[in-house]
């Protein structure tokens, strides 16, 4: 189940991207025409992208697992225990380690 969710926020990420780049064609012309590297650029994009995944990691792994156990305990009708050591680790596995 976890692979899935890798697979589809990596295409999501991926697709985001694609979008910002394509939107952003003519700046990107631009900054290369008054001199900017390429690499420059490429490293501008990996910035944002970065940020955008951390946000998200970081978002998901703290929400996440605690909304899933409260509505899976209510389901299931079982008493809901929080366990800070699996939150914790759910979120050392969803936090990018940059």
């Amino acid at each position: 189940m976890a692979a899935v969710s890798l697979l589809v926020g990596g295409i999501g990420i991926m697709n985001i991207m694609l979008v910002s780049v394509t939107e952003r064609t003519r700046e990107i012309g631009t900054r290369l025409a008054i001199g900017a590297l390429e690499r420059e650029v490429l490293l501008q994009f990996l910035n944002r992208g970065s940020r955008a995944v951390e946000a998200s990691a970081a978002w998901s792994a703290s929400r996440s697992p605690t909304v899933a156990s409260i509505g899976l305990a209510d389901l299931m009708k079982v008493p809901y225990l929080f366990n800070p050591g699996i939150n914790l680790l759910s979120f050392a596995f969803a936090a990018p380690s940059a």
